[in-house]
């Protein structure tokens, strides 16, 4: 132990000189030492001349730390040395000499066997997760598979620490202005293992000690601590005011680092209010300071930072950017943390993109980091991810598990945020399985959630949602009324995305209802921001439904248009269904025209599509309009065909009031279709007998 409270270990008691340009050197793996030749036969062990060491022949080992390979005759490796390093953790975290109750003989039983001290459960370990599974991997059987120097002296840098280390270039380490730096390192490891209320209570502390001394580093460093649980807690204009404290400061001592820390957090604070002018300009400002002070993960959390504003702008590529650049520095520096933020970030990106299996290896990958470094708030955060890509391949059940399990995770760390995320997912797939009454409640609650943290993006999604329910349920009145709520939410955030589709929902609502003026009002507030953020998908689905609108009201030459937009769209894009969609809503046009070769043409495009991709419910519907369409020409028998076929598909589908309408419609085409000559024959000949 040296005087600034750090420990430093020199050798385990067998340095040796290897050759520092073998491949071996550099993986870790086992290296032939030039100055101890292996020697042949059993290694040779002396249990008498001491109770703790194993005599081989050339060379003394310590028996309880020795890597499994040296007690099979392997000469002494990096990978062995990596594998006592995971025992001098294990002295250092629980005060005891590997296997202290176990004789000599039975601790090479249990090192060839692999029989190690369990390390999860264990109440002091589970506090040093990190570490905990730092040594884990040190100690796998596999010399390989152990971790290199390298990659242990990285995850170590970025760990927990607590060492009151002075401020470079102070002129006074006096023991108050020490103590609060303390209080303040102590509080930063119960944030990062979402222990909020022990956090906060050394934060107060350290902000009382700094307070007393006048020491301005510390008290710039208290005060930033403050402002993120004031963040964290919802209480957002108190994180501002103790930001800017910081802000100020740490730019009278100086501190670039300490001053880009401080405007981070205000850029944080701004995003969680959707002030998204002002959190860009500070991240901004925080990366300038931050690259000038050579502060590489402060650089990189402010290009996560603008990812995020990137992507809620759906700026898509310009996110994805910032987020690439941002890993490749965390992978560098080996700050796991950050990683597994951006890996997250990463895996939301393709979930925006349609992308749910480049999403799903993304969210795995960050989960596993977060599991590693015991980070409770991220691994649920990956939860509630792996949800949504499970959302979107319509697997409900195991969606509902992931998001039961953020839920959970969230609840006993008492992270609202995050809460009431997982509550939105669970609210999404009660509506996609039709549970809405259950929709209706996880929504609600939080909607109420965000409403009472401030949190207006959120508020505005959960606004949304609970629309989308009771849009599905028929109760149009609430629908609308929640719409509207996200779209002045969406507006006041400035979320251009959810803006256009929140106007995009309203017009389908007002499309339902007939108000036709209204629905086109909002498919063309919607089409202006679509086109604007270059939303092609959005674009073509909302030019269906506008060419819906138009030709209810007779609107031909308009609706046209737009059909002809959604159909040349999806073409460019692939989307097979949109695009079977806008060519059938022509031919429901050009019927209504009278021109029926078009319109028969273009059923018969959009039928094939229907049965090729395997979506029963549009092609009743297809086969329905034909039948309509062979009645108006008169051709009756195969009317009676396309409507038989479609009253059979809706049949199959359980859509019992279409199979009413194709019956009505069938009775109707048999009163009209012309008796063949035996039926009418036989009534003549059944007339004259009777």
């Amino acid at each position: 132990m040296i005087s600034d409270y750090r420990a430093i270990i020199t050798d385990f008691g067998s340095a040796r000189s290897l050759d520092s340009a073998s491949p071996e050197m550099q993986t870790g793996v086992d290296t032939p030492n030039t100055h101890s030749p292996r020697t042949s036969g059993a290694p040779k062990i002396d249990l008498k001349v001491s109770g703790d060491t194993i005599t081989l022949s050339g060379s003394a080992w310590t028996l309880r730390w020795a890597a499994p390979e040296l007690l099979d005759e392997s000469p002494p490796s990096l990978a062995s040395d990596i594998w006592a390093f995971g025992w001098i953790c294990w002295e250092v975290l629980t005060g005891n000499f590997p296997f202290p109750e176990t004789n000599n003989l039975a601790v090479v039983v249990k090192i060839i066997e692999g029989r190690l001290p369990k390390v999860h459960g264990d109440g002091r370990l589970d506090q040093v997760i990190a570490l905990a599974n730092l040594m884990i991997e040190c100690w796998s059987l596999d010399p390989g598979g152990r971790p290199t120097a390298t990659t242990c002296e990285r995850q170590v840098h970025w760990m927990d620490r607590i060492s009151p280390s002075s401020r470079p270039g102070a002129a006074s380490n006096s023991t108050e202005i020490l103590s609060a730096r303390l209080l303040a390192s102590i509080a930063s490891m119960h944030v990062r293992h979402d222990r909020m209320d022990e956090a906060m209570d050394f934060l107060l502390r350290s902000m009382r000690v700094a307070r007393s001394t006048n020491g301005e580093w510390a008290i710039a460093g208290a005060a930033c601590g403050l402002g993120q649980m004031y963040r964290l807690r919802g209480d957002y204009s108190k994180a501002e005011e103790l930001y800017v404290l910081g802000r100020d400061t740490h730019a009278r001592t100086g501190s670039k680092s300490g001053q880009a820390n401080a405007i981070k957090g205000l850029g944080d604070v701004y995003h969680l209010r959707g002030d998204t002018d002002n959190t860009e300009r500070c991240y901004m400002h925080a990366r300038e300071l931050f690259n000038e002070s050579g502060d590489q993960p402060g650089f990189a959390s402010t290009l996560h930072g603008l990812g995020e504003v990137y992507r809620l702008e759906g700026r898509f590529t310009e996110a994805k950017e910032s987020y690439c650049t941002a890993r490749d520095i965390y992978t560098q520096i080996g700050e796991r943390n950050g990683l597994a933020d951006v890996m997250k970030a990463l895996g939301d990106i393709h979930i925006l993109h349609g992308e749910p299996s480049d999403a799903e290896t993304f969210y795995i990958n960050a989960r596993a980091i977060y599991t590693q470094i015991g980070d409770q708030s991220g691994l649920a955060s990956t939860w509630t991810g792996v949800g949504d890509v499970y959302g979107m391949r319509k697997e409900y059940n195991r969606a509902e598990e992931s998001y039961a399990a953020a839920r959970a995770i969230y609840t006993q760390i008492g992270d609202d945020l995050g809460l009431a995320r997982s509550l939105h997912g669970l609210g999404e797939i009660f509506r996609a399985r039709g549970e809405y009454a259950k929709g209706e409640e996880a929504h609600c609650t939080a909607r109420d959630t965000y409403e009472r943290i401030g949190d207006r993006r959120g508020f505005a999604y959960a606004c949304r949602a609970l629309g989308d329910v009771y849009h599905l349920n028929g109760e149009d009145a609430k629908c609308e009324e929640s719409y509207v709520a996200a779209r002045h939410a969406y507006a006041q955030v400035g979320d251009r995305p959810g803006l256009a589709r929140t106007h995009h929902s309203l017009g389908d609502v007002y499309r339902s209802r007939r108000e036709g003026s209204k629905a086109v009002g909002s498919y063309l507030a919607a089409q202006d921001v679509y086109i604007e953020l270059d939303d092609q998908g959005g674009l073509a689905q909302l030019s269906y439904y506008l060419g819906h609108v138009y030709r209810l009201e007779s609107k031909f030459t308009e609706a046209e248009k737009a059909y002809i937009t959604a159909r040349n769209i999806s073409t460019q894009l692939g989307d097979q269904l949109n695009r079977a969609n806008a060519i059938n809503g022509l031919g429901i046009l050009y019927a209504k025209w009278g021109d029926y070769a078009k319109s028969e043409q273009a059923y018969q495009i959009s039928r094939e599509t229907y049965a090729e991709i395997g979506d029963k419910h549009s092609l009743a519907n297809n086969l329905w309009h034909t039948g309509w369409l062979r009645y108006s020409q008169r051709w009756y028998e195969d009317a009676e065909i396309r409507v038989s076929e479609a009253s059979r598909l809706y049949e199959e589908l359980e859509m019992k009031k279409d199979v009413v309408d194709c019956d009505k419609l069938l009775e109707l085409i048999r009163s009209k279709k012309p008796k063949s000559w035996t039926i009418v024959l036989k009534e003549f000949f059944s007339g004259l007998l009777d």
